[in-house]
C-alpha cells in the first residue's frame, strides 16, 4: 500500500489479494482487495498486536476450514510462497513468483555464508517488500535470531537502536550506509561541541558482527568509515536480484582479520575461511547473495583491477556463487545484446555455452533459488527462463581464473557512443568516487555525431 499510485494498478489487481496489510497512513490510497476483507482489517479497525493479528487471520474467511497455520517442513517447488513486484531497470512491474524451495534455499545459503544464528539480534533496516530485506529476515527467522523492527528507516534512530538492543546484524544498500556514516560522524561533532572543542570520537558499535551490503558497489572510502563504525564486523556484499530470490554471489569487503585497505592492484583470491560474501555492483535488481562451494570469502576490494588496459579495469568483483547456485557466463554474439543469443527460450533444448575465463557475456544462473514464473505473464517468463532452468540476469560480466564473477554493467544501461560500448555503471562509479557526489545516474542522449552522448545526472 505504500507503493506509488502509478505502480499499484499494474500489480495488485492481478493478484488474488484478500487481506491488505500496511501502515494506516496509506489506507486511503490503497486499492481494494479482490474480495471483501474481514471487518478486523478495515481502515477503521484499531491497531492489532502480532498475537491478535494471528487470531484474526485464523478466524477470517481467508483461511479455509481445517487449514493449519502450523509451519510445515515439507518444501514444495510448485506452490507460490511469495509474489514480489519488480520492474528491475525496465518496464512495468512484473510479479516475481517465488516458491517455498527458492526462499528456503536462499535462507540456507545465508546461514552458511553470513553465519546468522540464534545468538544474533537482527535490525530490520531494508524494507520487507524488497527481496533483500525479506530474504535476510527469513534467514534470521530460520536461525531463531531476535528481531528489532523500526516503523521507518531513520539513520540516527537506527544507531540508537543498535546500541539499545546490542544489534549484531543488518543489511543495507550503499546509500543507507552513507546515511549511517553521516549520522555517526554527527554524533562525533555533537560530542566534541559538548567538550567545548575538544577532540571526540564516537564509540564504535562493537556489538555489530555482520553487515551485508547489496544493490550497488560501495566506494572504498565509505567502506573504511563503515569498518571504523562497526569495528568488530565482517562487512560483506552480495550480488543478486528478485528473480533469484536475492543473492547469487558473496564477497567479503572488510573484516577485522583483514587489512583495512586491500591493495587494488590484485584480484581477490578464492575464499577459504568460515564466511563467504559478494559485492553487488551495478547489476540487476536487489541485493543479497550466496557463497562459494562450502567455503567462504576472505578478502578483496570494492572495485579491484590489475592495471591500465586490463580486462579487470572498470569491472567489479562480486565474489563466488552461493551454495547450490550455478553461475554461467554465456558469450554474446557480435552485434547482439543479452537475451538475444546464447540461451534459447523455453521452447528450445539448447544448453548455454560457457564462456572462457575473462571472456565477457551475459550472466546466467540456475538452481532451486530461481523464480517459478512471472505472475500471469508467460511472455516475460519465456524471455528470462530457458527450458533447462537457466535464468538470464541481463548483466554483462566474466569469470576470472579463480572462479570469481566480475560485473561490467547492465546491458540495458549500455550507451553506444561513437562505436564504443559505455556501461553506465562504470561512469557512475567514477563520479561517485568523488567525496562531494552522493549519487549519480548516467543515461544516453541522442547525438548527431556520436549516435549517443553520455549524460550524467549528479
Amino acid at each position: 500500500p505504500s507503493s506509488s499510485s502509478s505502480s499499484q494498478p499494474a500489480s495488485l489487481p492481478r493478484t488474488p489479494m484478500v487481506i491488505l496489510l500496511g501502515p494506516a497512513h496509506s489506507a486511503q490510497r490503497a486499492p481494494q482487495p479482490s474480495a471483501p476483507p474481514p471487518a478486523a482489517f478495515s481502515p477503521q479497525a484499531p491497531p492489532l498486536t502480532t498475537e491478535q493479528l494471528i487470531q484474526q487471520v485464523a478466524a477470517s474467511s481467508a483461511v479455509a476450514p481445517g487449514m493449519s497455520l502450523t509451519p510445515q517442513l515439507q518444501l514444495l517447488q510448485g506452490p507460490a510462497a511469495a509474489i514480489l513486484f519488480t520492474s528491475g531497470t525496465t518496464g512495468r512491474p512484473k510479479g516475481v513468483t517465488l516458491s517455498h524451495t527458492a526462499l528456503s534455499s536462499q535462507s540456507l545459503a545465508k546461514l552458511a555464508v553470513v553465519g546468522y544464528s540464534s545468538t544474533d539480534t537482527y535490525l530490520h533496516l531494508a524494507p520487507l517488500f524488497h527481496i533483500g530485506g525479506l530474504s535476510s529476515a527469513l534467514a534470521c527467522i530460520m536461525a531463531h535470531a531476535s528481531h528489532v523492527v523500526l516503523p521507518k528507516y531513520d539513520p540516527r534512530q537506527a544507531l540508537s537502536e543498535m546500541r539499545r538492543h546490542s544489534v549484531t546484524a543488518f543489511i543495507v544498500v550503499p546509500t543507507m550506509l552513507r546515511d549511517l556514516a553521516v549520522a555517526w560522524s554527527q554524533q562525533r561533532t555533537d560530542a566534541a561541541s559538548q567538550l567545548q572543542g575538544g577532540a571526540s570520537q564516537p564509540e564504535p558499535l562493537t556489538c555489530v558482527s555482520k553487515v551485508l551490503l547489496g544493490a550497488g558497489a560501495t566506494p572504498p572510502q565509505l567502506l573504511d568509515t563503515a569498518a571504523a563504525m562497526f569495528a568488530s564486523a565482517t562487512i560483506m556484499s552480495a550480488y543478486g536480484m528478485t528473480e533469484a530470490a536475492s543473492s547469487m554471489t558473496f564477497l567479503t569487503l572488510r573484516s577485522p582479520s583483514l587489512p583495512s585497505r586491500p591493495s587494488p592492484s590484485i584480484s581477490p583470491s578464492h575464499p577459504h575461511s568460515s564466511q563467504h560474501s559478494a559485492s553487488s555492483s551495478g547489476g540487476s535488481g536487489s541485493s543479497n547473495g550466496g557463497a562459494g562451494p562450502s567455503s567462504s570469502g576472505n578478502g578483496g576490494t570494492a572495485v579491484p583491477c590489475s592495471g591500465s588496459g586490463s580486462v579487470f579495469e572498470g569491472a567489479t568483483c562480486v565474489g563466488w556463487p552461493a551454495p547450490g547456485t550455478a553461475i554461467r557466463v554465456v558469450p554474446l554474439e557480435p552485434g547482439t545484446q543479452p537475451g538475444s543469443s546464447g540461451i534459447s527460450g523455453s521452447g528450445s533444448a539448447q544448453q548455454p555455452t560457457q564462456a572462457k575465463p575473462l571472456q565477457e557475456g551475459e550472466v546466467c544462473t540456475r538452481g532451486p533459488h530461481t523464480l517459478s514464473h512471472y505472475w500471469d505473464n508467460p511472455q516475460e517468463t519465456a524471455k528470462v527462463l530457458s527450458r533447462h532452468g537457466w535464468l538470464r540476469t541481463g548483466d554483462v560480466g566474466f569469470v576470472d581464473g579463480r572462479g570469481a564473477l566480475w560485473l561490467r554493467g547492465r546491458a540495458k544501461d549500455m550507451v553506444k557512443s561513437g562505436g564504443e560500448n559505455v556501461f553506465a555503471a562504470e561512469v557512475e562509479a567514477a563520479l561517485c568516487a568523488h567525496p562531494r557526489v552522493a549519487a549519480a545516474a548516467v543515461v544516453g542522449l541522442p547525438d548527431a555525431r556520436m549516435g549517443e552522448a553520455v549524460a550524467a545526472l549528479v
